[in-house]
């Protein structure tokens, strides 16, 4: 590209506007941009730091590609440039612009433009020097927004504070804020009366100056201590009053360090805290002339009060029983007592209940009187060990003579009954147990004569005929043991006997369907069992048996037998059907079954054979689960 000369129109070269390449190839390598143009303000040489900053390819004569730049070089001479201004500037203009690259980034440059001229002083074109101020606008308009945000924040927290200051003219309560140095910079009317002084007096002096002997006072430790809140209360000696104060620290918006004081005379509570103090010695001295022993509680059943004689009761003294929980203190009326305690609170009604103690050697016995109160609970105690002894005789005495009364009458219903039922099962016993040996006799011969039977067909159908008819004799012979063992009188024959080879004998003479699995475990180091052999054989027989018949698919059985004091836990357990709800209560009934084959003889000769031998059998079921019997039997 070529500039031309206004007096012949002569193109000249670039090189030939700077006279020589060395000059040049100074201008290329400038850390500055510079860009020079002709009169018309297009481009015609730009260096390589111009094509760095406007991301365009390396310094050379300029060509289609900065077209896109052309548009903007207008912007970077300044306006109205006439020759007779042109030849009196010294200083190139400076001018501040924001420039698009061939990219499309933007930059803010700064320009200074200085025209070129020809020996002859005509005016050839313009020099550009463009430095990048990108970083440096963009610092200085941080710095506007920052010093703009800090003005909304000044603005902003000055109303917030009017607004505060306004709430603190309403308070009561004295209120004052000072600085670090200790000296204030606001009191509301409250704290100008408590301190007897104007807010003109009182603003920017040392509170040490303002209220004397501050320094030897609770106020004055808390305060230097720069602690960022506390709370507390004192007699205020330079004031004649108490005080309840609290102080707070914080930064203001300037980072400045202040102490936010409020405090509020509690005279009048103070004395009223001691006179009520005073009442309650002298209700303490009442309580203390109570002989019975008297205790109170707060909602919470925690002792307010415990007077002398529960001192001497329970060997604690009032000192240590004070604010702690009751059941701290009488662990053994945990049960017995904590559901009246919240009933009276919840019904605000009187409640009675008892509370044993040992005292001394003895057990003793109180009744226990609870009355609501506003505050909680006062609880007296009145000792009725011995009434409760007479009456404890007295009872006895009752029920030995209720006892002995029932053993008659028990007596004669079991004549009866045995008279009755005795016969039945006598004849029972006697029609049917003779055809019944025979049958069994028969059935042996039957047995040895179907080995000889050559047809393997014909004697495998005949032992098979034999085994069911042998099953159904059994059964029958178990209808008439259960009728008999309900029917007769028991008198155990006690021995001692080792559980795990009962469990293993009982198991090893049912008949176990092989859909049905057993197993026992019996707790290590086990005693002997003091008892009946036959009784607990037969007992563990029939409850196995009834499991059985509760799994017609198949199930678990588990026998366990553990020591439980001085007592033997056994237990035969079964996943089997359950047992209906409607059923339960007359599960150990004579004559009640739900089976479509059973007498109902089986549970309740169970039930008897337990009790002949002191023991107790309970049960615990869930339909679909299974069921599990309990016996306990003393050792």
């Amino acid at each position: 590209m070529s500039l031309e000369s206004e007096e012949n129109n002569r193109p000249l070269k670039v090189n030939e506007v700077f006279r020589s390449e060395q000059f040049l190839d100074i201008l290329h390598s400038l850390n500055e941009a510079l860009v020079i143009v002709d009169t018309k303000l297009e481009i015609i040489y730009y260096n390589c730091s111009a094509a760095k900053l406007f991301s365009m390819n390396s310094a050379q004569e300029p060509n289609g590609e900065i077209a896109s730049l052309n548009s903007q070089i207008h912007v970077l001479v300044p306006n109205k440039l006439d020759d007779s201004e042109l030849n009196r500037r010294q200083k190139p203009k400076k001018m501040v612009h924001l420039m698009t690259g061939k990219d499309g980034s933007e930059k803010w440059v700064e320009t200074r433009t200085f025209p070129l001229t020809n020996e002859e002083n005509q005016k050839l074109g313009f020099a550009i020097v463009i430095h990048d101020i990108t970083e440096q606008a963009e610092k200085q308009n941080e710095q506007k927004y920052n010093k703009t945000l800090k003005v909304e924040a000044d603005l902003a927290y000055k109303r917030a504070w009017n607004q505060v200051q306004t709430l603190l003219e309403l308070l009561d309560e004295p209120f004052m804020i000072l600085d670090s140095e200790f000296r204030l910079t606001y009191v509301n009317k409250a704290a100008e009366e408590a301190l007897g002084k104007s807010r003109k007096e009182l603003m920017g002096q040392n509170i040490t100056r303002i209220i004397p002997n501050i320094k030897q006072t609770k106020f004055y430790h808390h305060l230097i201590s720069r602690n960022r809140s506390s709370k507390f209360r004192e007699y205020f000696a330079p004031l004649g009053i108490w005080i309840d104060c609290s102080i707070y620290a914080w930064k203001d918006n300037n980072k400045n360090n202040n102490i936010g004081v409020q405090f509020k005379d509690i005279s009048e509570n103070v004395l009223l805290e001691r006179q009520i103090s005073e009442s309650e010695e002298n209700y303490r001295q009442l309580v203390n002339s109570i002989h019975d022993p008297f205790f109170g509680l707060d909602k919470n059943l925690k002792v307010t009060y415990w007077n002398e004689d529960f001192e001497k009761l329970t060997k604690i003294p009032s000192l240590q029983a004070l604010r702690r929980h009751i059941r701290e203190l009488l662990p053994e009326s945990k049960s017995e007592l904590d559901n009246v305690f919240l009933e009276a609170l919840a019904s605000k009604k009187p409640k009675n209940s008892e509370l044993k103690l040992h005292h001394g050697n003895r057990e003793a016995v109180f009744e226990v009187y609870v009355y609501p109160s506003a505050n909680g609970l006062s609880v007296l105690c009145r000792d009725v060990t011995e009434t409760r002894r007479m009456e404890s005789e007295l009872k006895k005495y009752n029920e030995q003579l209720q006892q002995l009364v029932e053993e008659r009458t028990d007596e004669l219903k079991d004549a009866e009954r045995l008279a009755t039922i005795g016969q039945t099962a006598g004849m029972v016993g006697h029609d049917i147990r003779n055809p019944l040996q025979s049958i069994i006799a028969c059935l042996y011969l039957a047995n040895e004569e179907a080995k000889n039977v050559r047809d393997i067909e014909t004697k495998q159908q005949l032992i098979e005929s034999l085994q069911t008819i042998e099953e159904q004799v059994c059964y029958i012979n178990k209808i008439i043991t259960d009728l008999q063992d309900f029917a007769r009188k028991l008198t155990p024959v006690l021995e001692k006997i080792d559980i795990k080879e009962i469990f293993k004998t009982v198991i090893g003479t049912i008949q176990v369907p092989p859909v049905v699995r057993i197993e026992y475990a019996v707790e290590p180091r086990m005693p002997e069992l003091k008892t009946d052999k036959t009784f607990i054989t037969r007992i563990f027989t029939n409850l196995i048996n009834n499991a059985i018949q509760a799994m017609p698919k198949g199930g678990q059985i588990t026998l366990q037998a553990k020591q439980k004091s001085n007592k033997a836990v056994l237990t035969v357990e079964d996943n089997g059907s359950g047992i209906p709800e409607e059923v339960k209560p007359k599960l150990f009934t004579p004559l009640f079954t739900t089976k479509a084959k059973g007498q109902g003889f089986g549970l309740a000769a169970v039930k008897r054979l337990t009790e002949a031998l002191g023991g107790t059998i309970s049960f615990e079921s869930e339909v679909g689960k299974g069921t599990k019997f309990t016996i306990e039997l003393p050792f």
